[in-house]
């Protein structure tokens, strides 16, 4: 058709070619972009999942600090009580003691 319609068709045809030419680029570009979406997407999935699995970490770091923490509150007063018991026991060795220097020195 452009061949036919003398010099204004060699216009019309190179406008045509240029066209084509920029329609091709803009496909290859969109191609282009999709595939970087899809990579952004996939990326941004594989963040989420680990900052979701960060979270089940600390939350469960977390609860074996409390665990460790009511470990050492209980031992703490299990040391106590044993103290306690310690000065119940040395209290009454030395009552003992003094008994037995008492009868010593009565015999």
């Amino acid at each position: 058709e452009a061949a036919r319609a003398g010099e204004a068709g060699r216009g019309f045809a190179v406008v045509a070619d240029e066209v084509r030419a920029l329609a091709h680029r803009t496909q290859q570009s969109t191609s282009e972009i999709e595939r970087m979406i899809s990579s952004i997407q996939t990326g941004t999935e594989q963040a989420v999942s680990s900052m979701r699995n960060s979270t089940e970490r600390a939350e469960s770091t977390l609860n074996i600090a409390k665990g460790a923490g009511q470990a050492l509150n209980t031992i703490n007063s299990a040391v106590e009580e044993i103290n306690e018991r310690n000065m119940v026991i040395a209290s009454a060795a030395e009552e003992q003691a003094q008994v037995a220097r008492e009868v010593d020195r009565n015999l």
